[in-house]
């Protein structure tokens, strides 16, 4: 659509198509993003139970230490 519109010199239409195009993107890259945080926060979640779950074996516990340091 953008090359046929710099064909019939109608640059304002191209520039319009291309900012709607750019809107779209940056659109979908921060959904994108979201859903990832989202993802990142559930698994973060979920392992800091299981950590919690398996400080209660105590050959584990000195590891575990070292573990949650690291988180």
């Amino acid at each position: 659509e953008v090359a046929i519109c710099f064909e019939k010199k109608k640059y304002l239409e191209a520039q319009r198509i291309t900012e709607n195009i750019l809107k779209r993107c940056r659109r979908h890259a921060s959904e994108a993003f979201l859903q990832n945080e989202k993802r990142l926060i559930d698994f973060y979640r979920k392992f800091v139970c299981l950590v919690q779950e398996l400080e209660h074996i105590p050959k584990k516990r000195v590891q575990l230490g070292r573990l949650k340091q690291k988180i």
